[in-house]
């Protein structure tokens, strides 16, 4: 337990709205909470969300600095308290946001959200640093003396949170809420800093918080390989043996060590060294993963990675190789996620670019990033019972109960024409 007086401190706050805290145990603010409401549902949810005002589904929604917002004076009064002072005269909701004077004179706005529960304050004196973003910077500093953090010049105006300057390399840690549309962030919010970048230079690297909490070893040597520090044993492919794969351990092993998981491909290939699994490449027929028609020749290369503890050098192209030679394909597409790849290793694979995606939408569910897919309009109905409304949209519905999206900066889209 993190701290008693935390664990009494929530129970008393959930139980003045008339639920009980049935979880044992406080751990922080990003770990499950489980609740019993007054109408006796048991709900599960972390404290960051409780705090914006997130209540039980099953019973109303209750949306964000409305039913559960603060009075003007209790606002005004928590400015106070940091010497700051508040000039607006009017609150609404914890979104709003609200012009302050801080203690050196500066003028400047932030959503009370933001306040309470992010520690924002005042830009011109103090960048706020999430426990995140310091994670990463501290996983750096020891191998790069030049990098920094909270660099205001090289996008002005924009905020970078890393820069790496030796590598001209820029990393963004994005917490869900605070880079969530519900908090301001547009969808081309993450697609415009990546372009920035790249118009003066620079690679941006942009990582998740459910990533690095989740799947935090794998993102650690994920950016140590970006950055050429990696630790890794070094094999060469030439040394490994490629099979074919039963799904479930395809599965297991991209649960581990790919950073979207596992997916529904129907070929699965795996390279050994010296009997273990140490590189996995999948395929499907078609872009059957989407739901769109099949055409004999055409596959689609889904999901590749090795196990970071070692560095597999030329296993990419072994399993291509063995994919194009037992399966006879006419043409591969595939596709690179921009927040993290530049597309190399399928410009060496022999891929040629074919285009860049708009930025896809990811709902927030449990802390977690979770695919649109997976909630589309005619499953919702089942997902969200007496919460679903048919007369709208599936992006509505899923606000309507509490959810929300953050979007990320698209895809580039790889094909390759293959001669049999």
């Amino acid at each position: 337990m993190k701290d008693i007086k935390d664990y009494l401190n929530i129970k008393r706050e959930v139980e003045k709205e008339g639920y009980k805290l049935l979880s044992t145990e406080f751990i922080n603010t990003k770990e499950p909470l489980t609740l019993l409401c007054p109408n006796g549902h048991e709900w599960t949810t972390i404290y960051n969300r409780w705090q914006t005002g997130v209540r039980c589904k099953k019973c109303a929604v209750k949306k964000v600095g409305q039913e559960h917002k603060h009075s003007f004076e209790f606002v005004k009064s928590q400015f106070e308290k940091d010497g700051y002072e508040l000039l607006s005269t009017e609150y609404n909701s914890q979104l709003d946001k609200l012009q302050y004077k801080c203690p050196k004179g500066h003028i400047g706005t932030v959503r009370f959200n933001d306040w309470m529960h992010s520690g924002t304050r005042c830009n011109h004196c103090a960048h706020h640093v999430s426990v995140g973003e310091s994670e990463v910077y501290n996983l750096l500093k020891p191998f790069f003396s030049d990098a920094y953090q909270s660099d205001r010049t090289l996008i002005s105006p924009r905020e970078l949170d890393i820069v790496i300057s030796s590598k001209k390399i820029v990393i963004e840690y994005c917490g869900l809420y605070w880079h969530s549309e519900a908090n301001g962030k547009s969808s081309s919010y993450h697609l415009e800093k990546l372009e920035a970048c790249n118009k003066i230079g620079y690679r941006l690297i942009t990582i998740f918080e459910d990533e690095w909490v989740y799947k935090n070893d794998l993102v650690k040597a994920m950016l140590l390989n970006k950055l050429g520090v990696s630790q890794a044993t070094k094999i060469h492919g030439r040394k490994c043996e490629v099979k074919e794969i039963e799904a479930s351990v395809k599965n297991n092993f991209l649960d581990q060590f790919h950073v979207q998981g596992k997916d529904i491909a129907q070929i699965s290939l795996g390279a050994f060294y010296n009997n273990e699994l140490v590189s996995v490449m999948t395929f499907s027929s078609s872009n059957i993963a989407h739901g769109k028609k099949v055409e004999e020749g055409v596959y689609e290369l889904n999901r590749f990675c090795s196990n970071p503890v070692y560095q597999v050098t030329g296993i990419s192209g072994k399993l291509l190789s063995y994919f194009i030679k037992h399966y006879n394909p006419r043409f591969i597409s595939s596709y690179s996620d921009r927040r993290w790849s530049e597309g190399d290793l399928y410009d060496k694979l022999g891929f040629k670019f074919m285009h860049n995606s708009q930025p896809n939408y990811w709902y927030i569910v449990e802390g977690k990033r979770k695919h649109r897919y997976n909630y589309r309009k005619n499953v919702l109905a089942k997902k969200l019972g007496s919460g679903f409304n048919e007369k709208l949209t599936e992006k509505d519905n899923m606000i309507l109960n509490g959810y929300e999206f953050v979007y990320d900066c698209g895809n580039s889209k790889w094909g390759m024409e293959v001669s049999n």
